[in-house]
Parts: C-alpha cells; structure tokens; sequence
C-alpha cells in the first residue's frame, strides 16, 4: 500500500462515523468490495454537504488538512465559503478561491467547519455578515466544527453556548 492509498483508507475510516448515510451492508450490495474500507465509507444517499470558511489570514494547514479528508470521502459537495467569490489571502499570502459566497450556501449543511487564524479570526470575530452566516448555517447543521481559534468564531456566532470547548495556545 502506498501512502496515497493509506491516506485514502485513513481518512474515510476517521470520517465515516459522521455521515449517517454510511453504507453499513457495503459487503452484502457490492460483494467485491467486502473488506475495501473507502467504498464502505462512502455515504449513499443524497451528497452530503461540507462548508469550509474562508477568511482573510486564515491558517492554510488549518483548511487544507480537514479538506484533504473530506474531499477524499468522495459523494460529498465541498464548498469553499466567503462573503463573494473573489480570492482570499491566507495567513501565508497564498491565494484561495472560494467556490460559493454565503448567499449561494446550501441552507441545510452535514458540516460546518471552521479554520483557525488568529490574526484573520479577531479581525471578523464582529463582522455582522460572517457572525450572522455562521450563526444561521451553524444552527441547522448536522456537525459544526473548528481547528484552533476557529473556535473563536464559533463562539462570536452563539454557537458554543452550552458545550464545552477548547482550542489551541
């Protein structure tokens, strides 16, 4: 096996326990795939919905590693989500195209998730835009989640009130 296929396998097997379509008789409707951990953790049903805000100075492993398990998933619609669909810088002056504002959003989302960025973070902790974003697709999504101070976005949205949370430094 070799590291593109581990990592495939690794990241449907970290992944498969949040989507509820998951096909749990994978072995009994495709036989040839009895012991093949990928095609038995892809969700059946209707694509499954993934957000992913972008912001400016966002930290890009923050996006990218939880996108590179998402997206390998496959059967699900990852958006890449800001206020328009020009580029955002991150924290490292890499360019990212996001591929639907929050308008275009899907109203009802499996995920939710967003990234840590310090600097980026505070800066639009206020922003009535983003808050009432996160706030709205947060409050109907399946799973809403963060890495380090995207948690912090979180909390400015409501969205931690009543739970437990910590994030990183």
């Amino acid at each position: 096996m070799n590291r593109r296929e581990f990592s495939k396998v690794l990241g449907a097997t970290l992944a498969a326990p949040l989507f509820p379509y998951s096909q749990a008789n994978a072995s009994e409707s495709h036989p040839a795939h009895k012991h093949d951990q990928i095609h038995s953790a892809v969700p059946a049903g209707p694509p499954q919905h993934i957000a992913m805000l972008l912001y400016p100075a966002f930290i890009p492993l923050d996006l990218f590693g939880p996108h590179a398990v998402f997206a390998l998933l496959g059967h699900v619609n990852v958006h890449l989500v800001w206020k328009t669909k020009d580029i955002v810088m991150a924290a490292t002056n890499l360019p990212v195209q996001p591929t639907t504002t929050f308008k275009e959003c899907p109203k009802d989302l499996d995920i939710l998730f967003v990234p840590g960025g310090l600097e980026g973070g505070t800066a639009i902790m206020n922003d009535p835009e983003v808050v009432d974003f996160l706030h709205d697709r947060g409050g109907r999504a399946k799973y809403v989640t963060s890495v380090c101070t995207g948690s912090l976005l979180l909390g400015a949205a409501g969205l931690l009130q009543g739970y437990k949370a910590t994030s990183h430094w």
